[in-house]
């Protein structure tokens, strides 16, 4: 594990011109998501603190992609790295609607918003990208399943 951790490190330092072995990726990958899904996990609160816990949520959604925009996936994920990138992008766009709710105490906005989540294309963007990365034989953790 610290062997790809310094390599992430490394790829990250020079410029991108290291494309990550599979099992670095996979660390890569799951090392970034790790915080977003931690995040995800304390907005199970009330409506007083959740217009917070959804901006550290959103910010890490940022960094995540941020990081993973930053390495060199192996070939046959790129494309999928890419949507991943996007996807988790876009979401964090999308949560300052739910953010909004929050901050008006507006319940039944917020709860409209959580119905509406597995229909949300952003979300459904990142599922699919880590499931195809997943039927190519890649663990990728929790962002393929959750």
């Amino acid at each position: 594990m610290a062997v790809a951790a310094a390599a992430l490190v490394a790829a990250a330092g020079c410029g991108n011109e290291h494309r990550l072995s599979k099992s670095e990726y996979e660390h890569a990958v799951r090392s970034a998501y790790g915080p977003v899904r931690a995040a995800f996990l304390e907005t199970r609160v009330g409506p007083g603190d959740l217009a917070e816990r959804v901006a550290s949520a959103q910010d890490r959604l940022r960094q995540a992609a941020e990081r993973l925009e930053e390495v060199k996936p192996p070939k046959d994920v790129e494309q999928e790295n890419e949507e991943i990138v996007e996807g988790l992008r876009e979401y964090a766009h999308d949560l300052d609607e739910l953010a909004a709710a929050a901050r008006r105490g507006d319940a039944a906005a917020i709860e409209d918003f959580t119905a509406r989540i597995s229909d949300n294309e952003a979300v459904n963007q990142v599922a699919e990208a880590a499931e195809e990365m997943k039927f190519k034989g890649y663990d990728l953790g929790r962002i393929a399943s959750d």
